[in-house]
């Protein structure tokens, strides 16, 4: 049987950048809870740094507009004008969860799910092309697109509607062509 050894695989064998690295101390960014608590609800978030993986977990509550998410907003914007994709090196539960990425515009974010294997060391990319803007969870209309040049925060969120704990890991994040 083979198994799949997360650390062997570079995380920029394409020459893409690496936007949060949790393999390596004081690459992994500075990552916030945003959850449901916000607005009165009960979940719980975090984004825990163990050896060599950054754990988003924390546990959803039985809510109808219960979520849960982390949100990273690194010191200068990231240009991601040169990306076709967000690459991610992760480890699910069985969840579908979302990338969101912001350029500044207050309370927009451009969204698309994606759900790692459970258990299992996967690399999952989310083509930039797939992001649709949301606002306050709601599909928003008649926006302009991302300014790829300018994305001022990088967010994971869960909001399946699914009460209880849940786990994702990751290795990396980064850009692709």
């Amino acid at each position: 049987m083979l198994h799949f050894d997360p650390l062997a695989v570079d995380p920029a064998p394409d020459g893409g950048p690496v936007l949060f690295d949790f393999t390596t101390a004081g690459r992994e960014g500075s990552w916030t809870p945003v959850d449901d608590r916000s607005v009165g609800g009960e979940s719980t978030s975090a984004l825990a740094i163990e050896p060599r993986v950054g754990s988003f977990h924390g546990d959803l509550a039985p809510s109808a507009c219960s979520f849960v998410s982390v949100r990273a907003t690194p010191e200068r914007p990231l240009d991601l004008s040169g990306a076709g994709a967000i690459e991610l090196l992760a480890r699910g539960d069985g969840r579908t969860y979302q990338l969101r990425l912001g350029d500044g515009r207050d309370g927009l974010a451009w969204a698309a799910a994606f759900r790692p294997d459970p258990g299992f060391w996967r690399l999952v990319q989310v083509p930039l092309d797939d992001l649709e803007p949301m606002r306050r969870g709601r599909l928003a209309t008649g926006e302009a697109p991302l300014d790829r040049r300018a994305v001022a925060s990088v967010a994971l969120l869960l909001a399946d509607g699914e009460p209880g704990s849940y786990r994702l890991d990751l290795r990396w994040i980064r850009a692709v062509r």
